[in-house]
């Protein structure tokens, strides 16, 4: 029997459904259950109707089993958006959606003052001698289309200084 396809969770109370799809549905139904239960589900809206209706009022199910996921999952999306929990309507994916700038400000927050070790800064330095020359001459391209301030101008200058005076420290105190 196939273990892969379309599937859904439904609130019994207000009909509304949450579609996804899985090569196995019934590890997907035990990840979902879980991550309802301990209140730490990705989808904020099916975990708050969890919440307000209970467990008892949801029921998963198979809607189609398929090979094919995500074109079917898509179909199933685009049947029930109007009635649905999912918050992309794009299968397997999350485009078109947008942060809000509170949420823009909570990510810029969170990498600031962090230093990255050692290790990570040479796997970024290696990931960067090892990109492609397409990738090279498009990053060029959005790079000049860039316009900056005076003022920003001239933080870079005096970053770019501090760059080029740590290199010849460093390269002053190897050769001593």
């Amino acid at each position: 029997m196939l273990s892969s396809g379309v599937y859904g969770i439904l609130n019994l109370f207000n009909d509304k459904i949450y579609i996804g799809s899985a090569a196995r549905i019934k590890n997907r139904f035990s990840w979902h259950y879980r991550a309802l239960e301990i209140y730490k589900h990705h989808n904020i809206l099916l975990q708050r109707a969890w919440v307000k209706y209970g467990s008892d009022n949801f029921i998963f199910f198979v809607i189609e089993r398929t090979t094919n996921l995500l074109e079917r999952e898509q179909y199933w999306l685009e049947r029930f958006s109007s009635h649905s929990y999912n918050l992309y309507f794009k299968a397997g994916s999350s485009a078109g959606s947008k942060h809000s700038e509170e949420t823009k400000a909570k990510i810029s927050a969170s990498g600031k003052g962090k230093s990255r070790s050692v290790i990570t800064r040479m796997r970024m330095a290696e990931a960067a001698r090892n990109r492609s020359p397409e990738h090279r001459a498009n990053h060029a391209a959005a790079m000049k289309k860039r316009v900056f301030t005076a003022e920003h101008r001239q933080k870079l200058v005096e970053a770019n200084a501090r760059v080029k005076a740590r290199k010849l420290l460093t390269k002053e105190i190897k050769d001593v």
